[in-house]
């Protein structure tokens, strides 16, 4: 069962996670903030932001937004990072944190979407019930 199986459920997002979506291992990036309780952290930005649900036409994104953003290279992620601190004037970090934690995902934390897809390296995340994220970090490095 996904974390927020009760939220797609809601939404009527019956392709949520699509069925591309793999389970397996991976080393995997994501921002957080340094207090590792901080609760966005591992939160997807749909419940951070719960209005951005709204912005979003395509069940594809709205699904995305359930999920958590995360990146399969720690360089593009860097890149990614600076870029969007730049584009907000530097409110970016105050909803994700100014740290990156590399995790190391194992098949029974969630599924995920390819990250081979895209140039950046970015891919959604989404959890299982039982996955405790904080516990597969393997290192946290300052943006």
């Amino acid at each position: 069962m996904l974390k927020y199986q009760k939220e797609i459920d809601e939404m009527g997002l019956a392709e949520c996670p699509p069925s591309e979506c793999i389970q397996s291992f991976l080393l995997a990036c994501r921002f957080i903030f340094n207090d590792l309780s901080h609760p966005n952290n591992f939160k997807p930005v749909g419940l951070i932001h719960p209005q951005r649900l709204n912005d979003f036409k395509e069940d594809v994104k709205k699904c995305q937004s359930l999920g958590l953003s995360m990146f399969a290279d720690l360089e593009k992620a860097r890149m990614h990072f600076e870029h969007l601190q730049l584009k907000t004037a530097g409110k970016f970090s105050k909803t994700v944190g100014s740290c990156v934690a590399i995790l190391n995902l194992v098949e029974t934390d969630g599924v995920f979407s390819d990250p081979n897809e895209r140039s950046d390296s970015h891919f959604t995340f989404h959890e299982f019930e039982i996955a405790e994220l904080t516990n597969r970090i393997i290192n946290i490095e300052y943006l």
